[in-house]
């Protein structure tokens, strides 16, 4: 069975949870299918795309939209399925792989943030009009999560068309990652796009409130990751003078990030809106504690009480949270037993197979 599989980065680096959906999906299907992967041209991620995909997946790396138009409408699409993810200028596609000449297959859509929460503005308008334009070319789309198919149901037409497979996690490649010793006691540690829809600045104030509090005076606050808010934490670090408690990593490598949530003493995801993020599942299979705000998919994977703490996307409810939990040690340690015995039902052996299924029946 031959899969064209487009996506907007091939690592999670860059890609974030798509990447990572993506890879796994690759990883773990690839002797069950012939896999073709389209994604833009980056320089950076070139070695990291030779290490994450096997033999014989074949890539196809594009630098401009017009060679990717050409590309396509030039040759033959001799595929069974196109599966692609996410909307941007690559989802035209499917409506070029009908006007070419030859295909006669399926397409499948995975939806994975609701576009509303990406854009604004003339973007967004643009966007809703794409969404509208190559939606009736679905057989299936993909959600990760019931909140996101419930976004979903409010058009009519792909209520009947939408499967939910939750996101999956290589449970044995995270308990293997060594952990980095890190500072502080506790090491907090968000791994994360440094943008406001991640909450990052919920984050930073809330850890500014507790970090002079006898019980955290030798807290120090991990954060993993790079985005357009970048500049303006460093700057706030430096303000509040926790500059040496603060710890920037930037943009690091997908095995690194892992090392240092590995390393950490808990998780905190303090995103204003998720659908079903990887890292909550990294952080399960890595044993930590989380702490969480209780936005999107995320409840359907973190349990208030049992695995973490659940709060709103608030500064003074993430601050109690984490005061919380630095407290109450025997939690934090029964927490990470639950999270290390929970996340097995999220492991990829049990999750890829259904990518599988859902090709055969739409290639039936």
């Amino acid at each position: 069975m031959k899969v064209l599989m487009i996506c907007p980065s091939l690592t999670p680096r860059l890609g974030g949870g798509i990447a990572s959906v993506v890879n796994n999906i690759v990883k773990f299907t690839h002797q069950k299918v012939d896999y073709t992967l389209v994604s833009k041209y980056d320089r950076s991620e070139l070695q990291e795309i030779r290490d994450l995909y096997p033999f014989p997946v074949k890539i196809v790396l594009v630098k401009e939209f017009s060679e990717y138009v050409s590309m396509f409408l030039s040759r033959r699409i001799d595929f069974e399925i196109i599966h692609f993810h996410g909307m941007n200028r690559l989802s035209l596609f499917p409506i070029l792989a009908r006007l070419s000449r030859g295909f006669r297959g399926s397409i499948i859509y995975s939806h994975h943030i609701a576009i509303d929460q990406l854009m604004s503005g003339a973007k967004l308008v643009c966007a809703r009009v794409l969404f509208e334009m190559v939606s009736p070319t679905w057989e299936k789309v993909i959600v990760n999560s019931r909140f996101c198919a419930d976004e979903l149901s409010r058009s009519n037409r792909l209520a009947n068309r939408t499967i939910v497979i939750p996101n999956g996690i290589d449970v044995g490649s995270v308990e293997r990652v060594l952990p980095l010793s890190l500072e502080g006691d506790p090491a907090i540690v968000y791994v994360g796009h440094l943008i406001k829809l991640k909450g990052i600045d919920i984050l930073l104030k809330a850890f500014s409130s507790l970090a002079h509090k006898s019980e955290a005076v030798n807290a120090h606050l991990h954060v993993v990751g790079s985005g357009d808010l970048d500049k303006a934490c460093k700057n706030y670090a430096k303000r509040i003078g926790l500059s040496n408690r603060i710890h920037f990593w930037g943009p690091t490598s997908h095995d690194h990030a892992l090392r240092i949530l590995r390393g950490s003493d808990m998780f905190v995801l303090p995103s204003r809106y998720e659908n079903s993020p990887i890292v909550l599942l990294e952080a399960m299979a890595a044993a930590k504690p989380i702490i969480a705000t209780n936005v999107g998919g995320i409840p359907e994977v973190a349990k208030d009480g049992v695995n973490g703490i659940l709060v709103r996307p608030s500064i003074s409810e993430m601050s109690k949270a984490v005061l919380y939990l630095i407290r109450n040690k025997k939690l934090a340690k029964n927490m990470s037993f639950n999270n290390s015995r929970d996340v097995r039902v999220f492991s990829w052996e049990n999750i890829a197979h259904k990518y599988v299924s859902l090709y055969e029946d739409a290639k039936n």
